[in-house]
């Protein structure tokens, strides 16, 4: 391989590296809601913090077993939806679409550890 193609891949890579960071940033500055008994119980994950809001209901309807279940059903619902959020950058698309070639294959599984270990 040319020199001339290794700075390609390399910058290649810098760019989707810098795509995924923007990406991740602008995930950790979105909501994301979780709700449980109804609706009743809320929990909402921002900046990295976590608020919690229950309802005046819910303080009268459920057994405090059952608000302590609620809320931690609210608070997963929403870590699950925070965790979910579909980092891909355009060379991974590439990658997708081109079936078979090593280095895409190679590069795609590099950038699915990466987000593994930067989510949030």
């Amino acid at each position: 391989m040319e020199p001339v193609e290794l700075q390609a891949i390399v910058e290649e890579m810098g760019h989707a590296i810098n795509e995924a960071v923007a990406q991740l940033k602008a995930a950790r500055e979105r909501e994301y809601v979780g709700t449980a008994a109804d609706g009743l119980v809320t929990a909402t994950l921002a900046d990295g913090r976590l608020d919690i809001d229950i309802h005046v209901l819910a303080k009268r309807r459920l057994e405090r077993e059952d608000l302590e279940a609620a809320i931690v059903e609210a608070v997963h619902a929403a870590e699950r939806q925070a965790t979910e959020v579909p980092i891909v950058t355009g060379l991974e698309r590439r990658a997708q679409s081109a079936v078979g070639d090593k280095f895409y294959t190679a590069f795609d599984e590099a950038m699915r550890k990466t987000r593994t270990r930067l989510q949030l």
